[in-house]
């Protein structure tokens, strides 16, 4: 089965960022829906919409008695999918996603208007009329009966790499309020963006700080860096830092182990605040063979002060203004850039520096850092890459793509008489005449070959 798309993150937010979300008063639940995802079809699968609540959860059941639960919160950026995993012990994981609770009261969420009715469609054994709109890069196509437009018949979404399709071959209005999976409380805290990001962190590390301030930055880079679903398809990191000069630590990775090695190994060095060699350090990382043509690079600048190096007796220019000079070099070439501001009391020289108002978060010392991570992931985080995807694994067309890793959705008994069931990969080895061809793997093909002495080939028969 190919990857769900999710995506991939919810802190409490205490800077100021403004986003504002559609609200609907429509509940309903659905007992019975079919649910395909990048062309891969779920039946029996329960949805829940909670209009009040800005909340979405899908209940995937799969033949062999694995469930998934999936739950959108879509005002905290955060899908939270349960899953039950071998010996019956559920896990969960959260990813960010950037979706907005689908328009099922019918009001056009870009100007609060009745949306347009369109041409009809049988669905679910019912004459439905389509209402479509595009909202935060998402196409999305809702059906409602013809005689009563609060009974839904299916929604179709796709963009910003979602691809999902319901129909809600049942339907009852509900009273359900929808609640994140507080049961799992390190599953709120550690939601994940998922999205394909080349990222550089760039880390202050002069004598301004000392050494607490610096443990306290050394955990807050950390969990940035838990915030990511690194991979080769994924987020890929580089770690540099700074200070009188500038020492790229670890260079473009996908992988995790490597970043989170070289933060715990970091040493502190001491000195100035050279922001603008850190900048085009970064820029240079970024667009090196390490990097990936057309994945948006970010860089991500921490310090608690402004630039004083390199000296205008060195550059002709102030320190302020080469850093400035660096980050437009790096602006217009297609980098993104936010700057975390530590205790500084005046920011207009930060401000100048990151991509723009919504790019800089200012926090009062290193012990509030924690409260920035929202507003990092809310600005750099785009689109609904799966975490299977970014985290480079590949589930096929008998998997299904939940909480990181691919989870088998089928019996031994999907072989049939025709194969031998692998566990291991949730596929089947065929035997005799039978093959898998176009993704599938239950061994459903009879190879094609001729009959001797005249014979007519049967296809449907074991031969």
């Amino acid at each position: 089965m190919k990857e769900l798309r999710n995506s991939f993150l919810i802190f409490c937010i205490l800077v100021n960022i403004s986003i504002i979300y559609s609200t609907s008063t429509f509940r309903f639940t659905s007992s019975d829906a079919t649910v395909t995802i990048d062309g891969n079809t779920y039946t029996g699968a329960q949805v829940v919409a909670d209009g009040p609540t800005n909340a979405q959860r899908i209940t995937f059941n799969f033949a062999n008695g694995q469930k998934c639960l999936e739950s959108e919160f879509y005002s905290n950026n955060a899908r939270y999918q349960i899953c039950n995993s071998t010996g019956n012990t559920n896990i969960c994981s959260g990813y960010y996603i950037s979706l907005d609770f689908p328009a099922y009261d019918l009001i056009n969420p870009n100007n609060n208007s009745t949306l347009s009715p369109g041409a009809t469609q049988t669905i679910a054994g019912l004459t439905c009329r389509e209402y479509s709109y595009t909202y935060q890069g998402v196409s999305t196509k809702i059906y409602a009966q013809n005689t009563n437009s609060s009974r839904i018949c299916k929604i179709i979404q796709t963009g910003n790499g979602l691809d999902r399709t319901i129909v809600f071959n049942t339907f009852a209005t509900s009273t359900t309020t929808l609640t994140p999976p507080n049961d799992y409380p390190s599953c709120i805290q550690d939601v994940q963006c998922g999205s394909a990001i080349d990222l550089a962190l760039v880390i202050d590390q002069s004598g301004s700080i000392n050494t607490t301030e610096f443990q306290q930055q050394t955990t807050y880079v950390k969990n940035l860096v838990n915030s990511f679903v690194m991979g080769n398809l994924g987020v890929k990191i580089t770690y540099i830092l700074f200070s009188s000069s500038v020492n790229v630590t670890s260079q473009l990775t996908g992988t995790k182990s490597t970043i989170i090695n070289a933060i715990d190994n970091t040493v502190q060095a001491g000195g100035e605040t050279n922001i603008g060699d850190a900048i085009l350090t970064a820029h240079n990382e970024l667009k090196s063979t390490r990097g990936r043509a057309g994945v948006p690079n970010t860089i991500i600048l921490l310090t608690d002060g402004v630039a004083n190096l390199p000296l205008e007796s060195a550059t002709g220019v102030s320190p302020g203004l080469y850093a400035f000079n660096a980050a437009t070099t790096a602006k217009n070439a297609g980098d993104t850039i936010f700057v975390v501001s530590v205790g500084v009391t005046n920011t207009t020289s930060l401000a100048s520096i990151s991509s723009g108002p919504g790019y800089i978060a200012s926090v009062s010392d290193f012990a509030a850092l924690q409260s920035t991570l929202t507003q990092i992931l809310q600005t750099v985080c785009d689109g609904e890459l799966s975490p299977c995807e970014s985290g480079g694994l590949s589930c096929n067309n008998n998997e299904f793509c939940g909480c990181g890793s691919c989870i088998c959705t089928v019996t031994p008994s999907v072989c049939g008489s025709r194969g031998t069931f692998n566990a291991n990969d949730c596929s089947c080895t065929c035997s005799g005449n039978w093959e898998n061809v176009n993704g599938d793997l239950t061994c459903s093909t009879c190879k094609q070959f001729s009959c001797s002495n005249g014979g007519t080939r049967n296809p449907y028969l074991y031969m």
